[in-house]
């Protein structure tokens, strides 16, 4: 119903706008006679029937789709020669001018370009001068004399032509204030979805940012791709923060987080999931050694000792791995990954040491 009330609208407004157009062209002829001009009333109404039709919101929208591409300057050129004709022939030409002005400075805003503003002067030079021509050549009549028309016409281009540069200027500047504004929005959107997606301390993956690659991994492994998650916890990073205090602990936590991505593949994927924990997902491995051999190496970085600002700080790392040759789904891999990482911190039988003994 809704579309057909619009559809309604339109046919109307198609209707409605060259019937005024007509019109109001067609009074200013009749005016216009009254005074003793010689006017076609037939053919201004014909030409302010044409202007009703590209003042309808569906032509103008298109018009100006037109005027930002490589035919605007016909499209222009056509709008102020029908206006240049009807002022014209309703002895009105020494307005051309400026209504010609007028019309180009609204191409020129739709593309403010230094081609377009000098294509734009040619039309407004080359209408403006056949209007006069025709009323000083007695081709036309005119509601004054052919000298002071021709005057009047000539210093109305000196006034309104400037217009033309300054509506150019005017919309560039837009232009670039408006890719300038269009860029920060982009720039502080890609910030808020990477602070959404990243550790804002270690600047690993977040649990949020994880998910994704997390997923793609479990759901694409094969037994000549195999994909494995590794489940990192670290151990003894509670004496740290009661012993050193909280910016000791994230200190730590930074570094640790440096020597876990420093003992994996550079396309794997590391993410600190809360706290001291952190998750390693390994993609296309041959066989499951290749996780192990992983595990081993980060178990192996995290037990060397942290040079921290308060002091030397000793950790250990208990980490649970599983392989899987098949798809699965990322919640299963992380569970079991979880659960192997707490069956290792069980059977561990050191302990961690905070300080240099």
């Amino acid at each position: 119903m809704h579309e057909q009330v619009v559809l309604l609208r339109r046919r109307l407004a198609l209707t409605a706008a060259p019937l005024a157009g007509a019109a109001g062209a067609s009074g200013a002829g009749l005016v216009a006679d009254r005074v003793g001009l010689d006017v076609p009333l037939g053919l201004v109404a014909l030409l302010g029937a044409l202007l009703g039709v590209m003042a309808v919101r569906p032509v103008r929208l298109r018009i100006e789709r037109w005027s930002t591409g490589p035919a605007g300057v016909l499209t222009g050129l056509t709008a102020a020669l029908l206006l240049a004709a009807m002022l014209t022939l309703l002895g009105l030409s020494v307005l051309v001018p400026a209504v010609v002005t007028s019309t180009a400075s609204y191409s020129v805003q739709m593309a403010p370009t230094r081609a377009r503003v000098g294509q734009n002067l040619a039309v407004i030079l080359g209408v403006s001068a056949l209007s006069l021509g025709a009323h000083a050549g007695g081709l036309v009549d005119g509601v004054i004399g052919p000298t002071l028309a021709s005057l009047l016409g000539a210093t109305l281009l000196l006034f309104t032509l400037p217009t033309l540069v300054n509506t150019a200027d005017g919309a560039r500047r837009a232009e670039r204030t408006a890719r300038a504004l269009d860029a920060e929005r982009h720039e502080h959107v890609r910030e808020l979805e990477h602070a959404a997606r990243h550790d804002q301390l270690t600047g690993l993956l977040s649990r949020r940012g994880l998910a994704e690659p997390l997923d793609r991994a479990a759901t694409g492994a094969a037994p000549a791709a195999q994909t494995a998650v590794l489940f990192i916890d670290l151990d003894g990073f509670k004496a740290v923060n009661d012993a050193f205090g909280h910016a000791a602990g994230d200190e730590l936590l930074v570094a640790a987080a440096r020597r876990l991505r420093r003992s994996v593949r550079e396309d794997d994927v590391v993410a600190r999931t809360g706290g001291d924990e952190f998750v390693v997902v390994m993609s296309a491995l041959s066989d499951a050694h290749e996780a192990e051999a992983t595990a081993e190496r980060i178990r192996v970085a995290i037990a060397r000792p942290f040079a921290l600002a308060a002091g030397p700080a000793h950790l250990g790392a208990s980490t649970g791995v599983v392989v899987t040759p098949t798809p699965r789904t990322a919640e299963a891999l992380l569970a079991e990954a979880d659960a192997a990482m707490y069956a290792a911190k069980r059977g561990r039988q050191g302990r961690a040491r905070v300080g240099s003994g």
